[in-house]
């Protein structure tokens, strides 16, 4: 798949094992390996990997060469335990930015992606199926996702139209006589058609 995203033009970043082979000017070494020997502690940068449930996902993060120019080693290191690392091999087209935070950027969308699995077995029902031809297991699959994607745009408008939440001001402000409602999940959207068909 690297190549033939290389052979088009289409720039990527991919986790990668820590046994991963990753090419360099002296042969192919260990991910685990090459990042203890190159990163040097002052190369790590603390920034976020894109929004999460409970704020942004911020980790150290450090670039390593190899020995192609358009290709470098990214690893993810755990704040809370610096001993969880992550690897991810990076490749970007010429013309397209390497910059560290464009890489993490790239490499935080995959928990967008996880989110969204996670919400299509929950709420529709993406893995339970026990088709046994392609082609129920296709139409499984295809109205899966189209419930899934009206309940996201239904829940995606709802928190566009939401109100700001209520904040407290100080440690000893009284709480508001209204706390209103939340925005809508994908997960009470379905439920809320269920209460409602």
């Amino acid at each position: 798949m690297r190549g033939f995203f290389e052979e088009h033009g289409i720039g990527y970043v991919f986790a990668v094992g820590v046994n991963f082979a990753v090419p360099t000017s002296v042969g192919p070494i260990r991910a685990d390996v090459l990042a203890a020997k190159k990163v040097p502690k002052r190369a790590w940068n603390r920034l976020s990997g894109g929004q999460g449930a409970k704020g942004p996902r911020v980790y150290d993060w450090a670039l390593v060469a190899t020995s192609n120019p358009r290709h470098h080693l990214l690893v993810r290191r755990s704040i809370a335990d610096p001993t969880d690392l992550a690897y991810f091999y990076a490749y970007a087209p010429s013309g397209r930015s390497m910059a560290l935070a464009d890489l993490v950027a790239i490499a935080g969308i995959r928990w967008t992606v996880e989110e969204d699995f996670a919400n299509g077995k929950d709420a529709v029902g993406l893995d339970h199926t026990q088709a046994r031809r392609y082609r129920s297991w296709r139409r499984h699959v295809v109205l899966a996702m189209a419930a899934l994607a009206l309940l996201s745009v239904i829940a995606s408008l709802d928190r566009r139209d939401h109100p700001a939440p209520v904040l407290p001001t100080s440690p000893t402000a009284e709480p508001p006589t209204d706390f209103g409602r939340i925005a809508l999940t994908v997960t009470e959207t379905r439920r809320l058609f269920q209460l409602f068909t």
